[in-house]
């Protein structure tokens, strides 16, 4: 019977979960055939003569192997990693291989019984210890009967009472012929026919319902972790019709019906530009057999959204049966951060162009000139040094200008610029930025004119608003012809205050207007006096006018001139 457990064991050990029962089965292999050798060995066999009662010493010796692989098969029922059968044979091997040679070549086994006095004090003690293991074994199994499906645990139980009971019997016999020492080896029997029955219905009566259990338990698991998922997933069979939808899809899509398994795909399956881009991918994945990506905006919940979609097609392990597995990832926080970060590097890119080239410009006129001074200004005349000195002062004061507004455009970038609002008064903001500029002004030989409503009052960062009508007249200036006149002009618009720059000057070409305006790039430029222009100064004026709520307009002819605008809130008490 011990044969017949070992190979169902092991003809059905891909299926046996249960990995007690698998390194028992193994096991006991051995403990079959060391109970084959205490049969051979017994007396009345008359194979083995002599005064050596054998057959004592392989039951004690079989016993305590067996009693030994039930506690330590515990010690396994919990273990993930698969036992290795090879390598439980090997060990087993040994260990039987020794228990032979110490009973029958080396003869050191302790003696277990002697003729015409019965049983020595090593095999009832021997005895003991082995009934002391087994209840000890069955507390243990009592404890764990949770892994033990259906009446496995009661079969286990029920042959270990029996085996203790054996034992029981056999620690009580004083001749080998009698009535305790047979009832033991019938209490034996019964208890290897319980453990058969336990691994026969375990590995190979039930697999199939054992695997189903798992396979279930398995899907549940799965299938709750799909519920939950924010991800929408849909799966598809060859024929596109639907499968599986979790719970998360069907929120997605509010009319979709409670059971939509077995629909077709279609647009109230995939609604809006969903449906084009599913059905794209999906006779893709179909065509090609790859998994198929794309991205999309749409609106979820009433907000707009970025998804990202996946179609991974499936195959059956017979290579038959085709499935489309569909999911949609919600990549909206990712894809603003893509967003924020290609501004970023804009930005980057922005900063190094002005740092390596129109930063750079200034300080080479002013290298170049004061080169010429040190070398001959001692000889020069003083119209001549006084041209010079002009090249540099315009070159120092362009310089400084680009400087200012790179250091105040980056740190709108990083965000560290904020918009203070407080209440200004118009008139005394536009006096300022021209009695900033008009000794610039004078050396073109243009005059600054105003109009403004001394009473306006506005609701805005002063510093940034002071910024604005700087870069804005000192670019009027810039690109005006010599002899010209620049009109700075404020006016109430509703709410805002209307703040103009108007000159009659070079004029801007509809592309470039544009260009400033979408923020796409900057706009480098050549004054009507050479002086150079980067494009950064427009650039800031807009970003601080939305910082304050308001908007830049720009209204501009070719060889006509320009008008450059901007709103502010206006002050109300």
């Amino acid at each position: 019977m011990t044969y017949a457990l070992f190979i169902i064991t092991w003809n059905a050990r891909k299926t046996i979960q249960n990995q007690y029962l698998y390194f028992v089965g193994i096991a006991y292999l051995f403990v079959g055939f060391l109970d084959l050798l205490h049969t051979l060995t017994y007396k009345g066999m008359n194979i083995f003569t002599g005064a050596h009662f054998y057959a004592n010493q392989f039951w004690i010796a079989t016993r305590f192997l067996e009693v030994a692989t039930l506690l330590v098969a515990f010690r396994f029922l919990n273990s993930r990693q698969r036992l290795h059968g090879d390598l439980i044979l090997l060990i087993y091997a040994c260990i039987t291989a020794g228990i032979i040679l110490s009973i029958l070549h080396f003869k050191v086994f302790p003696a277990c019984y002697i003729e015409g006095y019965g049983q020595t004090d090593f095999k009832i003690y021997g005895e003991y210890v082995i009934i002391a293991m087994l209840v000890v074994a069955v507390f243990i199994l009592h404890r764990k009967r949770e892994h033990f499906k259906g009446g496995t645990y009661h079969l286990l139980l029920a042959s270990l009472i029996f085996t203790i009971i054996s034992e029981f019997c056999f620690s009580l016999y004083i001749s080998n012929y009698g009535l305790s020492n047979q009832i033991g080896h019938y209490a034996k029997l019964v208890s290897f026919f319980l453990i058969y029955k336990a691994n026969v219905e375990t590995g190979f009566t039930k697999p199939t319902q054992l695997l189903f259990d798992s396979l279930s338990r398995d899907e549940q698991k799965y299938r709750t972790l799909s519920e939950n998922l924010p991800e929408l997933i849909v799966r598809f069979n060859s024929d596109l019709q639907c499968i599986y939808v979790n719970r998360s899809f069907q929120s997605f899509v509010p009319d979709l019906p409670p059971l939509s398994q077995g629909q077709v795909f279609c647009d109230q399956l995939f609604p809006g530009p969903l449906y084009d881009t599913a059905l794209r991918l999906l006779q893709e994945a179909r065509q090609s057999g790859a998994k198929q990506e794309s991205q999309l905006d749409l609106e979820i919940e009433g907000r707009a959204a970025h998804l990202l979609l996946t179609v991974i097609p499936e195959t059956s392990a017979d290579g038959r049966e085709k499935s489309f597995l569909v999911i949609g990832y919600n990549i909206t926080r990712q894809h603003a951060a893509h967003l924020e970060l290609q501004e970023l590097n804009k930005a980057k890119d922005k900063l190094f162009s002005i740092i390596a080239h129109d930063l750079k410009n200034p300080f080479t006129s002013i290298l170049t000139t004061t080169e010429l001074l040190s070398k001959s200004g001692l000889g020069m005349s003083a119209e001549r040094l006084g041209s010079f000195l002009n090249i540099i002062h315009k070159s120092v004061r362009e310089s400084h200008i680009l400087l200012t507004n790179l250091l105040e455009w980056a740190r709108m970038q990083t965000g560290a610029l904020e918009a203070k609002p407080e209440k200004l008064s118009v008139h005394n903001l536009l006096l300022i930025a021209r009695q900033t500029l008009e000794s610039v002004a004078l050396t073109k030989g243009i005059t600054i004119m105003t109009e403004i409503d001394r009473e306006a009052l506005a609701y805005a960062d002063e510093q940034m608003v002071q910024t604005i009508l700087r870069n804005l007249l000192s670019n009027a200036i810039k690109f005006s012809p010599i002899g010209s006149q620049v009109l700075l002009k404020a006016e109430t618009e509703g709410n805002f205050i209307s703040i103009s720059v108007i000159d009659r000057g070079m004029g801007i070409p509809p592309d470039v207007v544009e260009a400033i305006l979408s923020n796409s790039q900057l706009v480098p430029a050549t004054g009507t006096a050479n002086e150079l222009g980067t494009g950064l100064g427009l650039t800031l004026c807009k970003e601080m006018t939305e910082k304050n709520g308001g908007k830049l307009k720009i209204d501009s002819k070719t060889g006509k001139g320009s008008t450059f605008s901007f709103n502010i809130p206006i002050f109300s008490a």
